[in-house]
């Protein structure tokens, strides 16, 4: 899914908000409110602080968040490339499909607007063989890439969808830890991308997750609630 490059709605906030400040410097009683980062409440800001708002673009929190999410990206293309020769499951050859494709295409995208600010671009794949599982989240060790390589059949089908429910989730809190810090994913290309990121992920975790639970290896996972089932099935 390609991202926009110029999102109107959050345009017009920026140029709504200079409106407000303009008119508060003035002397108008006029309030500035700063719509809330995703799952987030709105703030009211001053118009010193609506002023520097609008005239900021990026902040090295921001770059840093693109270099390490084209890492984070390029290990799940990674993982997604082996799954075709690995598995009979169509739909897990869907998931992989889904995977390559956006995921591929954001890596591009986060490249450009590196690129596009001046900021050294780095390689996707140079994580490859190193440990990154301590700093960025949800990242596979290179125990969990070694281990999944040796797999086929069912025993790869659950390995994979349970790092890559971990690693999406990984994706998730590295947007929540950026939306957090003070100034940053105002960039309003790099907020849409974001909230892109996140409710993707959010959506293909949800896919993953139904999947993996028709997998797994403990038969009281697929029972129904009640008497004759779990409650038989609890008390053996």
């Amino acid at each position: 899914r390609r991202i926009s490059t110029a999102p109107s709605s959050l345009i017009t906030s920026g140029a709504m908000l200079l409106l407000a400040a303009a008119g508060a410097l003035a002397g108008q009683d006029v309030p500035i409110v700063q719509p809330g980062a995703p799952g987030q409440k709105a703030t009211t800001l001053t118009a010193q602080q609506a002023v520097k708002l609008a005239d900021s673009r990026y902040t090295a929190d921001d770059v840093t968040f693109m270099r390490d999410m084209i890492h984070h990206h390029d290990q799940a293309v990674q993982m997604a490339a082996v799954v075709k020769e690995r598995t009979n499951l169509p739909e897990l050859v869907a998931v992989a499909g889904r995977i390559n494709a956006s995921q591929a295409d954001e890596i591009a995208f986060m490249q450009n607007w590196l690129r596009e600010r001046g900021e050294s671009v780095p390689d996707a794949s140079m994580h490859r063989g190193m440990d990154m599982k301590g700093t960025m989240a949800g990242m596979a060790s290179p125990a969990d890439m070694a281990r999944l390589a040796t797999l086929k059949g069912a025993d790869f089908d659950r390995l994979f969808l349970t790092l890559m429910i971990a690693h999406h989730d990984g994706a998730l809190k590295m947007v929540d830890a950026l939306v957090k810090k003070d100034g940053s994913a105002y960039d309003p290309v790099l907020f849409e991308f974001t909230s892109e990121v996140k409710s993707g992920q959010k959506a293909e975790i949800g896919r993953m997750s139904a999947l993996l639970g028709t997998l797994a290896a403990d038969p009281r996972v697929a029972l129904a609630a009640g008497f004759k089932d779990a409650g038989q099935a609890a008390s053996n």
